[in-house]
């Protein structure tokens, strides 16, 4: 039902009702950046017995995993606002080929005969 003639008109939001969708998609995105470095935890227990480590000692990779990540973001902002995020994903991308690349390239590498 329409608003009377006289009342106050109804306040349309400025992003036309999708702010909820910007706060889902950053919750979601927040919530996978944190849950990777957090899901590798369970490899603590090898990674101690091959390293000889301490918990201690091995607690500290998902510590800098998220420092780094979140350090990354405070100097790609500045670029991001300034030039475009295109000079950042390029090598970025890159970067995220070769270490796939690397961490599974002694056993690819060997099958395909490239070593």
């Amino acid at each position: 039902m329409p608003p009377p003639a006289g009342g106050p008109q109804p306040i349309t939001p400025p992003d036309g009702g999708w702010g909820w969708a910007v706060v889902l998609g950053s919750f979601i995105s927040i919530g996978f950046s944190y849950a990777f470095p957090k899901a590798i935890t369970v490899f603590f227990k090898d990674i101690q017995q091959i390293f000889g480590a301490s918990y201690s000692q091995v607690a500290w990779i998902s510590s800098i995993m998220l420092a780094v990540m979140y350090a990354g973001v405070l100097c790609a902002s500045p670029i991001v606002s300034h030039i475009s995020s295109w000079p950042q994903v390029m090598p970025s991308l890159k970067q995220s080929r070769a270490g796939g690349w690397e961490s599974g390239a002694p056993n690819v590498r060997k099958r395909s005969g490239l070593t």
